[in-house]
């Protein structure tokens, strides 16, 4: 047991550093004062560490609904909402996953326009009438699992601010 605790505590470690050394995150930094978050004693089913506002709290999905494993990281009052499901594909790689989600938003009505895409996800908007909704989906695999992490429903959030949780989660 307490070889696990440690190798989790590592994983979280190496995360941090692959997040604070990888990509540009000035607008996650601009906006929240980060901490690492380790979701593993939240849930064993979710190996992983995000970076997250310092009042941020993991905890079950709002939504009871779903067929898939899901937590939710949150800090309402600092407009930070992600949710995060697990998903077991065998035989499906990381640019199938990601064209499929594409290929399935660009079917909804009204389309989304993609602000920023990469390997591993995308920053949309969608417009409903006169306004603009902003959302973010991020794919990370841990052997046959893929994390989902997308905008959790405590919104309307500001582009800023989704680009912000998409910075957080980029890199895992």
């Amino acid at each position: 047991m307490g070889a696990a605790v440690a190798l989790l505590g590592l994983a979280a470690a190496i995360g941090l550093y692959r997040w604070a050394s990888g990509p540009q995150r000035d607008t996650a930094r601009r906006l929240y004062a980060l901490k690492s978050l380790d979701l593993s004693p939240v849930d064993t089913a979710f190996p992983l560490a995000i970076m997250a506002p310092e009042n941020a709290v993991a905890g079950p999905s709002e939504d009871g609904f779903s067929p898939v494993p899901e937590l939710c990281v949150r800090d309402s009052a600092a407009g930070f909402g992600v949710r995060i499901s697990r998903n077991e594909f065998f035989g499906v790689t990381l640019d199938e996953v990601i064209e499929a989600e594409k290929e399935r938003l660009s079917d909804q009505y009204p389309a989304p326009r993609f602000l920023r895409e990469e390997p591993q996800g995308f920053v949309y908007e969608q417009v409903w009438g006169d306004r603009a909704v902003y959302d973010f989906l991020y794919v990370a695999r841990r052997g046959d699992r893929y994390f989902y992490f997308q905008v959790a429903g405590l919104g309307p959030y500001s582009r800023e601010q989704v680009e912000a949780m998409y910075e957080c989660v980029d890199g895992l």
